[in-house]
């Protein structure tokens, strides 16, 4: 028994967790020569059981010290923990202004999808992190022209809360993305009517386009909050109305025109 005990091959042995544990305990207390020291024989990438990394505690916790140094050692930025937040997100989520301006200039995704579906903003924006939210849309403004922005993402879903915080801290109302389309373009095409009210309130512009889209959506709403703060269509609107001297359209003017919306333009009048 001894023998054949002997010829059994070796048992790997167990790998020592107590350096694991203790870089992300310096990460947390912000103890930088602590940390430099257990990261000689550490991956600087290594996670948590939350699958966190070093960047992720470090942003959490505002240690700008550290997360200059893991990002200088090469620490990834877009590692993902359990709930599908990136460093750039906790930081946003604790209101961490230096730790969020820190990693936007190293690069950090600030589209980038937690399993929610929020991004740094909407966690800094639900926390009443005002500062965060500005610092956003200003590297947003820098960096990302002529692409969907946060107004239009927050248009998209209705969310007239967000984006009265968006407009209210310098997001462009009438800013297009890649396809053309403001964030009006979006609420009016999916009907939004709080989402579609607080841009209008903002001053967004009414184009014949706009128009158009509010009439083939059929939802008189919508085309009565237009013209409410349009106060009358204008020459350029003028291609609708064709559309408006169809048959099927009369008993819709008539509707609009009850509930106090005027036309000022003599053309566009049902005689």
């Amino acid at each position: 028994f001894i023998k054949q005990t002997q010829n059994l091959p070796a048992a790997k042995p167990k790998k020592d967790h107590s350096n694991a544990v203790s870089i992300f305990d310096a990460a947390a207390k912000g103890d930088l020569s602590d940390l430099a020291k257990v990261l000689k024989e550490n991956d600087i990438n290594a996670v948590n059981a939350s699958n966190e990394t070093l960047l992720h505690i470090a942003a959490a916790n505002g240690h700008v010290a550290i997360i200059e140094y893991l990002i200088n050692k090469g620490a990834k930025l877009d590692v993902k923990d359990k709930k599908g937040r990136t460093p750039l997100h906790r930081a946003a989520e604790k209101g961490q202004d230096d730790a969020v301006k820190v990693l936007l200039q190293a690069g950090a995704y600030i589209y980038s999808l937690d399993k929610e579906a929020k991004t740094p903003l909407h966690l800094a924006a639900q926390n009443h992190h005002t500062h965060i939210l500005k610092r956003i849309l200003k590297e947003e403004a820098r960096c990302y022209k002529n692409q969907q922005n946060f107004l239009h993402m927050a248009a998209l879903k209705d969310e007239s809360n967000l984006a009265q915080k968006l407009l209210k801290n310098g997001a462009p109302v009438d800013a297009k993305d890649e396809k053309g389309q403001t964030a009006l373009d979006y609420a009016i095409s999916q009907g939004f009517e709080k989402t579609a009210k607080v841009l209008l309130e903002a001053g967004a512009s009414i184009d014949s386009n706009i128009i158009d889209v509010a009439f083939n959506n059929n939802k008189q709403s919508i085309f009565r909050i237009l013209l409410e703060y349009s106060k009358g269509l204008s020459p350029d609107m003028m291609p609708i109305v064709d559309l408006l001297c169809v048959a099927n359209s009369l008993d819709f003017i008539m509707n609009l025109m009850i509930f106090g919306v005027f036309l000022r333009d003599p053309a566009l009048r049902v005689k």
